[in-house]
Protein backbone atom coordinates (compact mmCIF):
# COMPACT_ATOMS: atom_id res chain seq x y z
CA UNK A 1 0.00 0.00 0.00
CA UNK A 2 1.35 3.44 -0.92
CA UNK A 3 1.68 6.16 1.70
CA UNK A 4 -0.84 8.39 -0.10
CA UNK A 5 -3.57 5.74 -0.15
CA UNK A 6 -2.87 4.95 3.53
CA UNK A 7 -3.32 8.65 4.40
CA UNK A 8 -6.55 8.82 2.39
CA UNK A 9 -7.79 5.76 4.27
CA UNK A 10 -7.02 7.39 7.60
CA UNK A 11 -8.71 10.63 6.52
CA UNK A 12 -11.80 8.71 5.39
CA UNK A 13 -11.83 6.81 8.69
CA UNK A 14 -11.40 10.05 10.62
CA UNK A 15 -14.35 11.66 8.78
CA UNK A 16 -16.48 8.59 9.49
CA UNK A 17 -15.62 8.69 13.21
CA UNK A 18 -16.36 12.41 13.33
CA UNK A 19 -19.73 11.85 11.63
CA UNK A 20 -20.61 8.99 14.00
CA UNK A 21 -19.73 10.99 17.13
CA UNK A 22 -20.92 14.51 16.27
CA UNK A 23 -23.95 14.04 18.54
CA UNK A 24 -21.52 13.72 21.44
CA UNK A 25 -20.18 17.19 20.56
CA UNK A 26 -23.71 18.60 20.25
CA UNK A 27 -24.67 17.14 23.61
CA UNK A 28 -21.55 18.53 25.31
CA UNK A 29 -22.07 21.94 23.67
CA UNK A 30 -25.70 21.98 24.80
CA UNK A 31 -24.55 21.66 28.40
CA UNK A 32 -23.05 25.14 28.24
CA UNK A 33 -26.41 26.77 28.62
CA UNK A 34 -28.48 29.28 26.76
CA UNK A 35 -26.26 30.84 24.15
CA UNK A 36 -27.35 32.51 20.95
CA UNK A 37 -27.58 30.41 17.79
CA UNK A 38 -24.41 31.98 16.36
CA UNK A 39 -22.43 31.25 19.51
CA UNK A 40 -23.79 27.69 19.72
CA UNK A 41 -22.55 27.09 16.16
CA UNK A 42 -19.12 28.32 17.25
CA UNK A 43 -19.21 26.10 20.35
CA UNK A 44 -20.12 23.02 18.28
CA UNK A 45 -17.36 23.86 15.80
CA UNK A 46 -14.81 24.20 18.61
CA UNK A 47 -16.10 21.00 20.24
CA UNK A 48 -15.59 19.23 16.91
CA UNK A 49 -11.92 20.19 17.08
CA UNK A 50 -11.78 18.43 20.46
CA UNK A 51 -13.51 15.40 18.92
CA UNK A 52 -10.93 15.28 16.10
CA UNK A 53 -8.10 15.45 18.65
CA UNK A 54 -9.70 12.61 20.59
CA UNK A 55 -10.09 10.53 17.42
CA UNK A 56 -6.42 11.09 16.56
CA UNK A 57 -5.21 10.15 20.05
CA UNK A 58 -7.56 7.29 20.90
CA UNK A 59 -5.97 3.87 21.30
CA UNK A 60 -8.00 0.68 21.57
CA UNK A 61 -5.29 -0.85 23.75
CA UNK A 62 -6.33 1.44 26.64
CA UNK A 63 -9.60 -0.50 26.99
CA UNK A 64 -11.56 2.69 27.62
CA UNK A 65 -14.87 3.57 25.97
CA UNK A 66 -14.34 6.17 23.25
CA UNK A 67 -17.01 8.45 24.73
CA UNK A 68 -15.24 8.48 28.11
CA UNK A 69 -12.01 9.33 26.34
CA UNK A 70 -13.47 11.96 23.98
CA UNK A 71 -15.63 14.04 26.33
CA UNK A 72 -12.70 15.64 28.22
CA UNK A 73 -11.13 16.64 24.89
CA UNK A 74 -14.41 18.12 23.62
CA UNK A 75 -15.20 19.96 26.86
CA UNK A 76 -11.58 21.14 27.16
CA UNK A 77 -11.67 22.72 23.71
CA UNK A 78 -14.97 24.42 24.53
CA UNK A 79 -13.64 25.76 27.83
CA UNK A 80 -10.49 26.97 26.07
CA UNK A 81 -12.73 28.77 23.56
CA UNK A 82 -14.56 30.55 26.39
CA UNK A 83 -11.30 31.40 28.14
CA UNK A 84 -9.82 32.85 24.96
CA UNK A 85 -12.90 34.79 23.84
CA UNK A 86 -14.18 36.29 27.09
CA UNK A 87 -12.85 39.13 29.16
CA UNK A 88 -10.01 38.27 31.50
CA UNK A 89 -11.40 40.66 34.11
CA UNK A 90 -15.11 40.80 34.77
CA UNK A 91 -16.57 44.14 35.75
CA UNK A 92 -18.02 44.01 39.29
CA UNK A 93 -21.73 44.81 39.58
CA UNK A 94 -23.59 46.30 42.55
CA UNK A 95 -20.36 46.49 44.51
CA UNK A 96 -19.69 42.73 44.35
CA UNK A 97 -16.26 41.53 43.33
CA UNK A 98 -15.72 39.37 40.25
CA UNK A 99 -14.56 36.55 42.51
CA UNK A 100 -17.90 36.45 44.32
CA UNK A 101 -19.63 35.79 40.99
CA UNK A 102 -17.71 32.54 40.59
CA UNK A 103 -17.87 31.09 44.08
CA UNK A 104 -20.18 28.11 44.30
CA UNK A 105 -20.95 27.85 40.58
CA UNK A 106 -21.60 24.29 39.39
CA UNK A 107 -19.61 23.11 36.39
CA UNK A 108 -22.17 21.31 34.22
CA UNK A 109 -19.49 20.09 31.81
CA UNK A 110 -17.72 18.33 34.68
CA UNK A 111 -21.00 16.63 35.60
CA UNK A 112 -21.27 15.44 31.99
CA UNK A 113 -17.79 13.89 32.18
CA UNK A 114 -18.68 12.24 35.48
CA UNK A 115 -21.88 10.84 33.96
CA UNK A 116 -19.97 9.37 31.01
CA UNK A 117 -17.40 7.81 33.33
CA UNK A 118 -20.15 6.33 35.49
CA UNK A 119 -22.05 5.03 32.44
CA UNK A 120 -19.12 3.36 30.67
CA UNK A 121 -18.78 0.37 33.05
CA UNK A 122 -22.57 -0.01 33.21
CA UNK A 123 -22.81 -0.15 29.42
CA UNK A 124 -19.97 -2.68 29.37
CA UNK A 125 -22.10 -4.95 31.61
CA UNK A 126 -24.98 -4.99 29.12
CA UNK A 127 -25.33 -7.92 26.75
CA UNK A 128 -24.43 -7.46 23.09
CA UNK A 129 -28.01 -6.85 21.92
CA UNK A 130 -28.66 -4.24 24.62
CA UNK A 131 -25.40 -2.43 23.78
CA UNK A 132 -26.23 -2.56 20.09
CA UNK A 133 -29.71 -1.11 20.69
CA UNK A 134 -28.28 1.70 22.87
CA UNK A 135 -25.67 2.44 20.21
CA UNK A 136 -28.20 2.51 17.37
CA UNK A 137 -30.59 4.71 19.34
CA UNK A 138 -28.21 7.25 20.88
CA UNK A 139 -25.12 7.20 18.66
CA UNK A 140 -26.58 6.37 15.24
CA UNK A 141 -29.79 8.22 16.24
CA UNK A 142 -32.06 5.62 14.66
CA UNK A 143 -35.76 5.50 15.50
CA UNK A 144 -37.19 2.49 17.29
CA UNK A 145 -38.78 1.37 14.02
CA UNK A 146 -35.43 1.57 12.21
CA UNK A 147 -33.73 -0.38 15.00
CA UNK A 148 -36.48 -3.01 14.72
CA UNK A 149 -35.82 -3.32 10.98
CA UNK A 150 -32.08 -3.83 11.62
CA UNK A 151 -32.72 -6.48 14.27
CA UNK A 152 -35.72 -8.13 12.65
CA UNK A 153 -38.07 -7.37 15.55
CA UNK A 154 -41.06 -5.08 16.00
CA UNK A 155 -40.87 -1.45 17.07
CA UNK A 156 -42.88 -2.38 20.18
CA UNK A 157 -40.30 -5.02 21.12
CA UNK A 158 -37.50 -2.46 20.63
CA UNK A 159 -39.43 -0.06 22.87
CA UNK A 160 -39.69 -2.67 25.64
CA UNK A 161 -36.01 -3.68 25.33
CA UNK A 162 -34.89 -0.05 25.29
CA UNK A 163 -37.06 0.73 28.33
CA UNK A 164 -35.64 -2.22 30.26
CA UNK A 165 -32.07 -1.37 29.29
CA UNK A 166 -32.43 2.30 30.22
CA UNK A 167 -33.98 1.27 33.55
CA UNK A 168 -30.90 -0.92 34.21
CA UNK A 169 -28.58 1.97 33.41
CA UNK A 170 -30.63 4.40 35.50
CA UNK A 171 -30.59 1.99 38.45
CA UNK A 172 -26.84 1.54 38.07
CA UNK A 173 -26.31 5.30 37.99
CA UNK A 174 -28.36 5.74 41.15
CA UNK A 175 -26.42 3.08 43.05
CA UNK A 176 -22.99 4.37 41.92
CA UNK A 177 -23.66 8.01 42.90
Amino acid sequence: MKAGSHRRGLTRQRRRQRRLNITLVQYAAGRFGSRGQDEMEDIVQVGTIGLIKAIDRFELSREVEFTSFAVPYIVGEIKRFFRDTTWAVHVPRDGETALADFIGVNDNALELVEDFHALAPLIAQLDDRERRIIHMRFVDELTQAQIGEHLGISQMHVSRLLGRTLAKLREGMLTTN
